[in-house]
């Protein structure tokens, strides 16, 4: 069953090889800290029949970016806590120690290692054109003072509502969803209906769902 997981997720990944690809198998995907989601296509066909598509996606970008100065400084809101994370990666190893160390009973988190992104890259909003608030814009100001470009002779706008173009190829994504889902609500019925302590309860739930990868950090006994 695992296996069989991996293969349809190896097949889909190999047979990427265009933006169209992409957004078609997955119209939301991050890179680095930024979420980017697909909104459309602009499809224009010049003169000589050639077409030209422009695609245009939704960019957030986390408005805050939690560092282990900005936990230690949170004590109390970590006391006696289990924290789980669910992202694509965990926190930094700096990030799960001042947890720990700020009294929390666990950290359970997926056992990718994180990517080190600069807080510059992150915390630069102007770069990426958003409000304070972690809203996005799209376009910038100074496009507005440019020139338009001649219309092409014909241009057409395709929207990304998969049921409106008839598109249901993204049910394998909706399916990680759907298990990660499931895997949090076992975590939840083990640890506090069963009473089980934190890392047999991540057991129990990793025994259900053998594709996921979760590490439960403990604090260390002095």
């Amino acid at each position: 069953m695992v296996q069989t997981g991996r293969q349809k997720m190896t097949s889909l990944l190999s047979n990427i090889s265009t933006i169209a690809d992409l957004v078609r198998c997955r119209p939301y995907f991050q890179v680095g800290n930024v979420v980017h989601r697909y909104i459309g296509r602009q499809t224009q066909v010049m003169e000589d029949d050639q077409e030209i598509g422009a695609y245009m996606f939704r960019r957030t970008v986390p408005s805050m970016h939690l560092t282990p100065s900005d936990v230690r400084w949170m004590v109390g809101g970590w006391r006696e806590r289990i924290i789980i994370c669910t992202g694509t990666y965990g926190p930094v190893p700096t990030l799960i120690k001042a947890f720990l160390d700020s009294g929390a009973k666990a950290v359970i988190c997926p056992s990718a290692n994180p990517l080190e992104v600069p807080l510059t890259s992150v915390q630069g909003l102007e770069e990426f054109n958003i409000l304070e608030n972690g809203k996005f814009e799209i376009g910038d100001e100074e496009a507005e003072e440019e020139e338009a470009e001649p219309a092409s002779p014909t241009s057409d706008w395709e929207d990304s509502d998969s049921e409106k173009n008839g598109n249901h190829s993204t049910g394998f994504w909706d399916d990680d969803e759907e298990e990660l889902s499931q895997f949090v609500r076992h975590l939840y019925h083990s640890l506090f209906q069963e009473g089980a302590g934190v890392d047999l309860a991540l057991q129990n739930a990793l025994a259900s769902h053998r594709r996921l990868r979760y590490t439960c950090h403990l604090p260390r006994i002095q």
